[in-house]
């Protein structure tokens, strides 16, 4: 072809010999000829090298708990092990080897007695084995002992229906006032001072961290919500409003609570939902409800020893639940209704539970706090 450049006349005779009798016989044995196909050869298994790739999942729970969570996590002796204790083997053992079963735990519940109070509660405090905080609608602050008896009083402006204090670890009563944007304590000789005031947000439900004393506070502003950490000496560290994507976590912040494992749980009542983040403020999960109910309207949360998670569920007509509490694991699977109408209060509202399995739950059609115990069956 480059000679046809400079000597046209030479494409005859390249047009000749390619179209020669012997040229196409080449050509056609080439055009009908099949290739060859690949053959596969299996190859062997190797399933430890397969694991290799993929890694593997360990649940550090146990390094957890040693280094910061052996007080909170010590068994009641209600509580038998899972599986058969060996020899030398420590309490904490135990203690792990019930919160990695914790799903599988069947659990048995027994009322211990009814506490009346005289006015309905919308939310409990444990001050100590036999001694509690509650409030009402009227947005008085009431000590009580365990027979019923109170102790003190205290009125505040807070009326709204939230869990708006908690007891530090000092023994000392903290409350929120929305209207004055403040954050109040109460010390051991029920004098209250205002130790800190939120500037543009309004402060609502309230938890003081056993695990480092930290202070969690739901906010309030123009229809958005967040949650406030704030160290014992009040310098703001941390605000959680939103995830990954930038959508708003929260509606309404009405109760709060801290995980052993520092994720922080809070009942959205506006969004029908309990919504858990971890300490750092990273997303974990939702809880809106059984899928045996029509509905959900989570009041009042807590956590027991185990990390297990309690929330009331308080009756709504328009939504056409039944009053109940769910009991769910650490990463939000349901476990098992602990109450169901017939066994509880009409419309339980608040709910705290001590280190030995027995809770207290108030409600906000009844004057009288019922305590209950709940424990492991024996299949023996």
């Amino acid at each position: 072809m480059e000679t046809a450049l400079i000597m046209p006349s030479t494409l005859l005779t390249f047009h000749q010999h390619l179209f020669s009798s012997q040229t196409l016989e080449v050509m056609q044995d080439s055009i009908t000829n099949h290739p060859t196909l690949p053959i596969f050869i299996k190859g062997t298994e190797d399933t430890t090298e397969i694991e290799k790739q993929f890694g593997e999942i360990n649940w550090p729970v146990k390094e957890l708990v040693i280094s910061q969570y052996k007080e909170a996590i010590n068994l009641s002796p209600s509580f038998s092990p899972v599986s058969k204790e060996k020899e030398g083997d420590s309490r904490l053992t135990k203690s792990l080897c019930d919160i990695q079963d914790a799903r599988s735990v069947k659990l048995d519940l027994k009322k211990e007695r009814k506490i009346n109070i005289g006015t309905t509660m919308n939310h409990l405090s444990l001050l100590s084995s036999n001694k509690f905080w509650g409030s009402d609608i009227s947005g008085n602050l009431i000590l009580y002992v365990t027979e019923g008896n109170i102790l003190k009083k205290i009125s505040t402006n807070v009326v709204d229906v939230i869990g708006y204090h908690t007891v530090t670890s000092e023994g000392h009563l903290l409350f929120t006032t929305a209207k004055s944007k403040a954050i109040c304590r109460v010390n051991s000789d029920i004098n209250t001072t205002r130790v800190f005031f939120t500037e543009d947000w309004e402060p609502g439900a309230v938890h003081s961290s056993h695990i480092n004393g930290d202070i969690l506070v739901g906010m309030n502003k123009d229809k958005e919500s967040n949650v406030t950490r704030y160290s014992k000496e009040w310098k703001k560290l941390q605000v959680i409003q939103r995830g990954d994507q930038g959508n708003n976590l929260y509606k309404s912040i009405t109760y709060i609570t801290e995980n052993i494992n520092g994720d922080i749980c809070t009942s959205d009542s506006n969004a029908n939902k309990v919504v858990v983040v971890t300490a750092s403020g990273e997303y974990r999960f939702s809880y809106s409800g059984h899928h045996s109910q029509s509905g959900f309207r989570p009041t009042g949360v807590c956590k027991d020893k185990l990390g297990q998670i309690l929330v009331c569920n308080r009756y709504s007509s328009l939504l056409r639940n039944y009053s109940s509490v769910h009991l769910l694991d650490m990463d939000g699977n349901f476990l098992s209704f602990l109450l169901t109408p017939g066994q509880g209060p009409n419309k339980p509202r608040a709910i705290c539970i001590d280190g030995e399995h027995i809770f207290m739950v108030g409600s906000e059609d009844s004057s009288t706090v019922t305590v209950y115990k709940f424990f492991q069956k024996d299949d023996n």
